[in-house]
């Protein structure tokens, strides 16, 4: 995916409800601003810094550019996309460039790299692993690879000038324990079939289902339906949405667990077996957009440019 494809996604839109964009300048040593053929995979790291932040690494990466490529001191070429440390996730290199995280290898130019802060113990702070679960469920919605896709750098097998195979111990905490990283695996995949499967926000026996409600944009009848609940029409906003050619703006707030449009709450919205509703003339006045309604038809009327 490139970067627009990136930015209008709503999985990395709720990726930025929990992480921030920290990015670090573009240089030779940890980030050439190439881009990635592919987001196929997401590798897992561990920082090897005991009590480091996630703040802390991405200003020593951002620190390698001033590296000299002419003295005599071997330089370090080495970066990953995101940085966890506890509650703090930090992007520190787009996820449609590439990052020097996996040696010499193909995942450079076609996974995500992850790195994970330890704990001045070694170990991974439960809030860490709590935190990688919700980022690595979003990355798997977001670029579409399956679970066992994600790996560890150790599961990478490394081959040095003189042709010898190795293997990093890297992230040591789920090298040394395995059974670590497979329950790490099933709860990502639990953590994605919550963020798929949505539940019902609102109590479905206060939507009166029974009365179904029809959309005219502009005269013209769609095949979108919805209901009546205190008397007030709902419709999907999603579909909506895609009919109007906005599919872009449509996004979901986590902490509110409101449908967004344009970056605007809709605070009548409702979510039903997964999908959000709005009441229409809240949508229309997002969307700047006048609405009427035909009582006898039960038919929403909505017309006039779009001006989001």
């Amino acid at each position: 995916m490139n970067k627009s494809q990136i930015l209008s996604n709503k999985y990395y839109k709720q990726l930025l409800e929990i992480a921030v964009e920290d990015f670090i300048h573009v240089n030779q040593f940890s980030r050439d601003g190439q881009a990635l053929k592919s987001q196929s995979s997401s590798v897992w790291h561990y920082t090897a810094d005991p009590g480091a932040t996630a703040k802390r690494e991405q200003q020593y990466f951002d620190n390698l550019r001033n590296q000299n490529p002419n003295d005599s001191i071997e330089d370090r070429y080495a970066g990953a996309h995101i940085f966890i440390y506890q509650k703090d996730i930090r992007i520190i290199i787009p996820l449609w460039e590439r990052a020097y995280h996996a040696g010499n290898s193909w995942y450079n130019l076609n996974a995500i790299g992850i790195e994970l802060c330890i704990e001045k113990d070694g170990s991974f702070h439960p809030d860490t692993v709590a935190s990688a679960v919700k980022v690595g469920a979003l990355l798997q919605l977001l670029f579409g690879y399956k679970t066992d896709r994600n790996i560890r750098h150790y599961d990478i097998e490394q081959v040095n000038t003189h042709g010898t195979r190795w293997r990093k111990l890297c992230p040591k905490p789920w090298v040394e324990q395995p059974a670590l990283f497979t329950k790490f695996k099933k709860d990502v995949e639990a953590q994605i079939q919550s963020l798929v499967n949505q539940p019902v926000s609102k109590p479905v026996n206060t939507v009166n289902s029974q009365t179904v409600v029809k959309l005219e944009i502009d005269a013209k009848p769609t095949e979108i339906t919805g209901f009546l609940k205190d008397g007030k029409a709902y419709l999907p906003v999603r579909k909506l949405a895609d009919i109007l050619g906005k599919s872009d703006a449509v996004g979901w707030c986590e902490t509110s667990r409101m449908v967004l449009l344009s970056g605007y709450v809709l605070n009548s919205s409702v979510l039903i077996e997964g999908t959000g509703y709005a009441w229409v003339r809240e949508i229309a006045n997002v969307m700047g957009m006048d609405v009427d309604w035909s009582e006898d038809t039960k038919t929403v009327k909505m017309k006039g440019k779009v001006k989001l």
